[in-house]
């Protein structure tokens, strides 16, 4: 399985990849200069070594599933130690599409298009100026993107995550354990799934699990804005185990002249701070259950799910000494909250947001706490995610 690293202190033009003669940016790796090699033969590994690489990267590469791509922030260390680095870097490992700290980058951070078997993991990836601003994703079937912090730009009118369908074919996509952050509550949608699609009930095949969306004015938007003369709307789309706070308008909202029922399913999510709750243009498009829904409109042509909790007053825990202890993940239920313990389903996930057993019953969506924590550093890198968003 071939492993290559890329390092501040390395090289695009005399680096070869390795650990200790790595190059300079992911552009070189896996982007316009394919070092990788233009086709891989098999399961390639990219690791990143801690530290801020201001670029906008297109992946070029193509992998299969046979030979996937993993693009792997390096957040430990441990890949460039055991690739023979002594010393090597630990902490936050960032994309940011800005050349400088005055001038963003017109694109879109991290570009993934018509490639398939591509994983992103432990990386913040920090938008430039474009409309779509920090991931751009386009009929990439087989795509993860796991324990990664996805950072709008607060002056720009954009798209955080932009999942673009045309071909008629489930995605199979999954979104896990991220932080999606638009950072405004103006204009920017945290993730917008635009569908052009003239079939009947197609498969969307995209899952959203155990992830926090924070400050936008629409969180998840899916968008079927071709309906052809179908009359059933796209099937497969699963939000799950996720919490939402600070939409100025709608958190989740289905747009689709379609009336087919179950276009979304939500179930076990925290809505906070929001306008609207879940939103569809016809009855039967969201389906919802096991959530606690905070907001000014809990549901717009959404049936409230039997196990569903409306309205409730949540108790946050923000960390630190403030709340009697060591600082914790952000917007962790507080001891007293009516989300702890809520979501007692067989359904529940295995792990937390910090790769954690959960417990059984398991409380509320990503902000599950596992107490006590164990010693030495958290087996992911959402650790880190927390200490920089902006």
């Amino acid at each position: 399985m071939p492993n290559y690293f890329i390092s501040n202190f390395g090289s695009d033009s005399t680096g070869t990849g390795t650990a200790i003669n790595p190059w300079k940016t992911l552009d070189k790796a896996v982007g316009s200069g394919k070092a990788v090699g233009a086709t891989l033969s098999a399961p390639t590994t990219v690791h990143v070594e801690p530290g801020v690489y201001r670029e906008a990267v297109n992946v070029q590469v193509t992998p299969s599933a046979s030979a996937p791509l993993l693009i792997r922030g390096d957040f430990d260390g441990s890949a460039f130690a055991a690739a023979g680095k002594s010393s090597p870097k630990t902490g936050l490992v960032e994309i940011r599409a800005w050349t400088d700290d005055a001038t963003p980058i017109n694109q879109p951070t991290l570009e993934v298009g018509g490639r398939s078997d591509v994983t992103i993991e432990r990386l913040k990836i920090t938008a430039g100026s474009s409309i779509y601003a920090t991931l751009a994703v386009q009929e990439a079937t087989r795509f993860v993107i796991r324990d990664c912090a996805l950072v709008g730009n607060r002056t720009v009118s954009s798209r955080v995550v932009n999942v673009l369908l045309s071909a008629a074919k489930g995605l199979d996509m999954l979104f896990e354990r991220c932080v999606i952050a638009a950072h405004s509550v103006d204009s920017q949608y945290a993730m917008y799934i635009s569908s052009n699609r003239a079939v009947d009930e197609y498969d969307l095949g995209l899952r959203i699990v155990n992830c926090r969306f924070d400050a936008a004015f629409q969180h998840v938007v899916l968008d079927e804005w071709n309906s052809g003369s179908g009359t059933k709307i796209g099937r497969g789309f699963t939000i799950q185990n996720c919490s939402f706070r600070h939409s100025k308008s709608t958190a989740v909202l289905v747009q689709s002249a379609r009336t087919g029922a179950g276009a979304v399913v939500v179930a076990g999510c925290v809505f906070d701070g929001c306008r609207t709750g879940l939103q569809g243009v016809a009855a039967g498009q969201i389906v919802e259950d096991a959530n606690v829904v905070n907001a000014d409109n809990p549901r717009v042509n959404v049936a409230a799910g039997v196990a569903s909790l409306t309205n409730i007053c949540p108790a946050w825990d923000f960390g630190g000494p403030a709340a009697g202890g060591p600082a914790r993940p952000l917007m962790e239920p507080s001891a007293g909250s009516p989300l702890l313990g809520f979501m007692a389903r067989p359904a529940g996930l295995s792990v937390d947001l910090l790769g954690r057993p959960r417990p059984d019953p398991c409380a509320a969506g990503c902000l599950e706490r596992v107490d006590p924590a164990p010693a030495g550093p958290e087996p992911s890198a959402t650790t880190y995610i927390f200490q920089v968003e902006g």
